[in-house]
């Protein structure tokens, strides 16, 4: 399905006759980019700004695994300080988490944090 458009162009004889979009994407590789952007399918921009977050994630998580550091806080932990200061969402922060402990090989990180002792106030 071809849209109509606004833009015209002049013909010889003093007629105008309308432009295709089409036609513009095709002979104007400045124009491409654009064309292509305005129809960059919906699960594709999804799938990038998916892809933009779990890196997010993995590189935030990085320097706290990195030098055999113990781990302090628990997944859950820093799960919700990732969705909140880097807003990402909870599958993005997984990927980036499992991302993160193969990058740096500490898989002791994949073992839950032993439980604190709750004081009674």
């Amino acid at each position: 399905m071809v849209r109509e458009s606004n833009l015209v162009r002049s013909i010889n004889n003093g007629s105008v006759k309308p432009y295709s979009l089409i036609g513009l994407a095709a002979f104007e590789p400045t124009c491409c980019s654009c064309v292509r952007a305005m129809t960059k399918p919906r699960s594709q921009e999804l799938s990038e700004k998916f892809t933009d977050q779990w890196h997010r994630c993995r590189d935030w998580l990085l320097p706290y695994m990195q030098n055999n550091q113990p781990k302090f806080l628990t997944k859950d932990e820093l799960r919700s300080a990732a969705m909140r200061e880097l807003k990402v969402s909870k599958n993005a922060f997984d990927l980036g988490w499992m991302a993160a402990i193969e990058d740096t090989g500490r898989h002791d990180w994949y073992e839950p944090l032993r439980r604190r002792l709750r004081t009674k106030s």
